[in-house]
């Protein structure tokens, strides 16, 4: 790997010629390695694509052996390159098996590494808290082995992983503490690459804070080191510093520098197509562009950029990993499930064994001793038997309870999701339409009717009643019965009335309701108000738990 990073040509070589021998052996072990070194020296330079497909092409020769340990190593660096390209469900299914496997062969390294990646994946679509807990758990784990060169490397990089969660938190005291113990460690290993994506992130951190000769400070030593390195071998290293040259600029207000740089960059991240990249550079360039009172290009980098967001963080992404990890819950489980039965079957093979050197020791003691011996011996183990067959079942049955409460959860959020992407369109478009009427205001009458045509094709983007149903026709899946039982006790609860309680029965704040609703936060209260009068309820009751409990199944519709 260090090869990799010095001379890519050398690395690359080396690598195919290996592989070459290899296959002339007969060696798929040996093949698979090299075209992980091969995927590496791509990854670095900054072709993604290539990179994601030399390594696929190692997972799948590794499949045909028997080395789960190379399995879970090859699936964690496809789930590295998957990260990169804002393939998130995909990275993170990769990072979740490998996982599986270090915890079960008890691998603290493993498990370090993974945790690493879920945790930047978390971070990466803003569960701030999942990734936390994530690389405070990797920081744990290497703390606790012996110190060598490899566990003070994967501490400085849980360093840096929880920096930018803190960063991200606005905690810039922690943030601060947590990269320069990254930094010194990287420095003190002599990891070059690693120095400079912290100079990179410290940079940014300083931005945010408004530091702005610091972090020029900062990107200079970084842009410098990256010179060194050779810039045009590290694509993806030079496209992030670029893209904060232009960060920087903007916050300078020199909007023309600014605009120059993220058009650089995003050139380096459209060639190795690092989407999360692109899709920051995409946001920047429209607030750069706004900034200059260019407002087609504004709103057209705005709507590219929200695109390639919702690609990355939008209800998709969001429901596939949470059903990823409730099928990692499920599996980790259903393991300690195996583990408990198979604890059973150990015990009846026991008492199996024990009464026939039972039957034996008849033939040495009295009778009577050996056979009230015997009667003790198998009702203890016949009771501890029965009392691990009952946790079994228990076990089994809050195995069924945790899916069927996850199942309701990752709806639910589903349906949240939803309602928020229906209110940020609406608030965007109304926006939008606002912007351009202002806009056209004092301009030529060529500008207002070209201004007039955009916000007529605005208003036929926005189609509140058609989203609505959609919104309600989804809510009857998750919730069948909420608006047949509503409108069954209650029968003068109104259809606008029951949009609020289906709000409200997914625990909305009244802010959120009114922009749902396209009303004011006054007229959500007196609607509240209202609805609460037709359902009887006491000044004293909670409106939102009434309607929660509305719907909810008995006890024993769970167990069935």
């Amino acid at each position: 790997m260090q090869a990799a990073e010095k001379n890519l040509a050398r690395s690359l070589d080396l690598a195919t010629q290996t592989e070459r021998f290899a296959r002339r052996v007969g060696s798929v072990r040996g093949q698979a390695l090299a075209l992980q070194v091969r995927g590496r020296a791509l990854e670095i330079h900054g072709n993604l694509a290539e990179a994601e497909k030399v390594k696929s092409m190692a997972l799948h020769l590794a499949e045909r052996l028997p080395d789960r340990a190379l399995h879970a190593k090859l699936r964690l660096a496809l789930g590295h390159v998957l990260r990169q390209r804002g393939n998130y469900p995909a990275a993170l299914a990769r990072i979740l098996q490998a996982l599986r496997y270090y915890e079960q062969a008890r691998d603290t390294m493993g498990q370090v590494r993974t945790r690493q990646a879920a945790g930047g994946i978390d971070l990466e679509i803003n569960n701030i808290a999942q990734s936390r807990a994530h690389l405070k758990k990797a920081l744990a784990l290497a703390l606790r082995v012996r110190r060598t060169p490899a566990s003070v490397l994967e501490q400085a990089i849980a360093y840096t992983g929880l920096a930018s969660t803190y960063a991200v938190s606005r905690d810039f005291e922690r943030a601060h503490r947590c990269f320069a113990l990254a930094l010194a460690s990287y420095r003190q290993a002599g990891d070059s690459l690693r120095v400079v994506v912290v100079l990179c992130d410290m940079s940014e951190l300083y931005i945010d804070q408004h530091e702005l000769d610091t972090a020029g400070s900062l990107l200079a030593q970084a842009q410098q080191r990256i010179d060194q390195l050779g810039g045009g071998r590290l694509a993806g290293l030079n496209g992030f510093a670029t893209y904060l040259a232009g960060k920087l600029a903007f916050a300078q207000t020199n909007y023309l520098a600014a605009s120059g740089r993220l058009d650089q960059a995003r050139s380096i991240a459209g060639r190795e197509q690092n989407v999360p990249l692109l899709k920051d550079i995409y946001l920047l360039l429209g607030r750069v562009e706004a900034v200059r009172g260019r407002h087609q290009p504004a709103l057209r980098w705005h709507l590219r950029g929200d695109q390639l967001k919702d690609s990355l963080q939008g209800a998709q992404t969001a429901a596939q990993i949470a059903v990823l990890r409730a099928q990692h819950d499920s599996t980790r489980q259903a393991q300690q499930l195996q583990v408990q039965q198979f604890r059973i079957k150990e015990l009846e093979q026991r008492n199996r064994i024990n009464r026939l050197w039972i039957g034996l020791g008849t033939m040495l003691l009295m009778a009577l001793a050996a056979l009230g011996w015997l009667a003790r011996h198998q009702v203890a183990l016949a009771r501890q038997r029965d009392q691990l067959q009952m946790q079994a079942e228990q076990a089994a049955q809050t195995l069924r309870l945790r899916t069927t409460e996850d199942q309701l959860a990752r709806q639910n959020q589903e349906l949240v999701v939803l309602a928020l992407n229906i209110s940020q369109k609406s608030e965007l478009l109304d926006t939008l339409k606002e912007d351009l009427r202002s806009f056209s205001q004092g301009t030529d009458e060529a500008v207002r009717q070209h201004a007039g045509k955009l916000r007529q094709r605005l208003d036929q983007q926005a189609r509140p009643d058609q989203e609505w149903e959609h919104f309600r026709l989804r809510f009857e899946q998750v919730h069948p019965r909420f608006f047949a039982s509503l409108q069954n006790q209650f029968p003068a609860v109104t259809p606008h009335e029951l949009r609020l309680a289906a709000l409200l029965r997914l625990n909305f704040a009244s802010k959120p309701i009114a922009a749902l609703l396209g009303i004011s936060e006054e007229g959500v209260r007196k609607a509240r108000y209202r609805l609460r009068q037709k359902l009887g309820l006491p000044t004293e009751a909670n409106l939102a738990d009434f309607l929660m409990r509305l719907d909810q199944p008995n006890p024993t519709e769970v167990g069935a």
